[in-house]
């Protein structure tokens, strides 16, 4: 029944176009509905309908409030499910929880309770599933493989989380399962979909000729069923596979038709796979100049995606603050009109009914006002709780004095800083670690590092610059000046580096970093227009940037001008000059340590 009561949702939906969205009710008041008036409607309304256009939306606010009635229960039911599913869409899964428990307690009226059970099942799998909550989400697949019309869907959701939770070898077992149940319901999708999961699968666990079986399988189902994403899904994993099998003309093949499919879809996770693939096989080839280059195009967008979500908060924020200042407005002058109506109508009623009524109408204005101060109270809190968070998010990206500046003129002005210390990072062999990691596994090993550079340097009152690939700066002495910057800046340093000789990998990678030191003064500010950034200018930072080239990995080098700061302070060992640009030859010194190293925190 569901899939018939959704077909009369969308053309209601349709009707809407020629109807005004708040007359929909008296409409299907005015209607004898049956099964047999059902299907003309169908086949009337339907025609290029628009299931997520804004009057199919409108239709669903209008029909809700009426669906509430005992014989609206399947359309009520399929409303919120409509809702569920657009909420999972645009990635708000606790809205879309939400939907799911409101049709609960509706669902033992429907006729047809136990789809809609497994339905709600599978659902509320998925919603988890994208949460990271992988034990619910392993738990509600269990419940609605029980149910023979969400079976196939349930095994790949099982797939899914075990793969999430890198059990690979249950997640072989479950798509099996889903391939073996979608033969069974002559899908031919969800076959292609399970023969492309297995194939996947058996590359992450080197079984290639299974991994090309499959794969290659897979790749031709899509192109009957013109599926076009899922082909270059499918040709950038037989790219993968050729290399593998030391193929790499082969693979170059695939992968470029691949490549040009994933970008062609702005898909940002299959580009920067794409790159990192193509880097390799070009390399095999022998082309090192675009092995290079896509090398290079891969860990640009790599370092991109850590900070996407950051960036991505940011621009969501802003975007509700807008939300409710306009909503605001609006409310505000549809409360305008209701008072002036009223006014209206109450001085109509104060001419015929004297005295007593004019005082009831005043009575009643008053009361609204109150009712209406409250309400813009309540809706002022909001705004100013979301722009506090708007600002938060904005005090991650800069330094306190240049955001207030940035707020209130909407520029920041750059400033000169006399005393500073610059440190640069970056790590040993990074190409070669690039190239045994996926590209999820890179982004999740730099995000755990960089993260733990950061309780470091803030805990020390240092401001971190940037991350460019494997590279991380932070300065101090700035933007509030800091007689301690040079010694601050050294503990920060050896802390990092007891850091990452403490860090095990999960991946079994040795982490091995270089890190360079100078003091001197630095030009700040902001630059750009959209995305804008906080950074540092001057002969210092380049100084920095030769301490760390001129580096060992595992010790900190400092160059003449901080060792003169922090002699006294720390243990140092002479190692040489370096030539520097507009400075000629410079020290170098290794910090050995000091009495006491500042303990790292245990979360670090």
């Amino acid at each position: 029944m569901l899939p018939r009561i959704l077909i009369l949702i969308i053309t209601l939906a349709s009707a809407s176009i020629s109807l005004q969205a708040q007359c929909l009710p008296d409409f299907l008041k005015n209607q004898e509905i049956t099964d047999d008036s059902l299907d003309y409607m169908m086949e009337t309304w339907t025609r290029g309908m628009d299931v997520f256009s804004p009057e199919f939306v409108t239709c669903i606010d209008s029909i809700e409030n009426l669906c509430k009635q005992k014989i609206w229960t399947e359309c009520l039911l399929t409303a919120l499910a409509q809702r569920e599913r657009y909420f999972y869409w645009h990635g708000e899964y606790k809205k879309g929880i939400d939907m799911i428990y409101q049709m609960l307690p509706i669902i033992p009226k429907s006729r047809d309770s136990t789809n809609i059970r497994g339905y709600t099942l599978g659902a509320l799998g998925e919603e988890h599933l994208e949460l990271g909550h992988y034990d619910k989400a392993k738990s509600f697949f269990e419940q609605a493989a029980a149910y023979p019309d969400y079976r196939s869907a349930a095994f790949n959701g099982l797939g899914m989380v075990s793969a999430a939770q890198g059990n690979n070898q249950d997640a072989i077992r479950y798509y099996q399962q889903y391939l073996e149940q979608s033969k069974l319901d002559s899908s031919q999708s969800n076959i292609a979909l399970a023969k492309a999961s297995l194939g996947g699968m058996f590359l992450e666990t080197e079984e290639l000729d299974s991994a090309r079986i499959y794969i290659s399988s897979s790749l031709k189902l899509f192109q009957e069923l013109e599926d076009a994403y899922s082909v270059a899904w499918a040709e950038l994993a037989l790219g993968k596979y050729y290399l593998a099998a030391k193929q790499p003309q082969k693979a170059l093949s695939y992968l470029t038709k691949g490549f040009e499919s994933a970008k062609s879809f702005q898909s940002t996770q299959d580009i920067v796979k794409g790159h990192n693939l193509l880097s390799e096989a070009y390399a095999e080839l022998g082309n090192y100049k675009s092995a290079y280059l896509n090398h290079k195009a891969f860990k640009t967008l790599a370092d991109s995606l850590v900070n996407a979500d950051k960036t991505r908060e940011v621009a969501e924020l802003e975007m509700s603050y807008e939300f409710e200042k306009k909503q605001q407005a609006q409310e505000a002058e549809n409360q305008q009109k209701l008072q002036q109506q009223r006014f209206v109508t109450y001085g109509v009623i104060a001419a015929l009914l004297a005295a007593l009524l004019l005082a009831f109408a005043f009575y009643r204005n008053y009361r609204n006002k109150q009712s209406a101060l409250v309400l813009l109270d309540e809706r002022n809190q909001i705004i100013q709780k979301e722009k506090e968070k708007s600002d938060n998010l904005l005090l991650n990206i800069l330094p306190k004095a240049t955001a207030e500046e940035l707020k209130a003129k909407g520029k920041a002005t750059p400033r000169y800083f006399e005393n500073t210390t610059i440190l640069l990072s970056d790590f040993v062999g990074f190409t070669q670690i690039a190239e045994q990691l996926t590209a999820n596994q890179l982004v999740e090993e730099l995000d755990r590092i960089f993260q733990a550079f950061d309780d470091i340097t803030a805990r020390f009152g240092l401001e971190k610059i940037k991350t460019i690939g494997d590279a991380y700066m932070c300065v101090g002495g700035l933007p509030i000046a800091k007689e301690s910057h040079a010694i601050d800046m050294t503990n920060a340093a050896l802390n990092i580096m007891q850091y990452i000789s403490n860090y095990q990998s999960p991946y079994g990678v040795a982490w091995k970093l270089r890190l360079g030191i100078n003091s001197g003064s630095v030009t700040a500010g902001v630059v750009g227009k959209k995305k804008f950034a906080y950074d540092i200018w001057g002969d210092a930072v380049n100084l920095a940037a030769r301490m760390e080239t001129k580096g060992e990995a595992g010790k900190v080098n400092v160059s003449e001008s901080t060792y003169q700061l922090i002699k006294h302070q720390f243990e140092c060992q002479y190692r040489g000059k370096v030539k520097a640009k507009n400075k000629g030859e410079v020290n170098m010194y290794f910090v050995l340590g000091k009495n006491e190293v500042v303990p790292l925190e245990k979360d670090l």
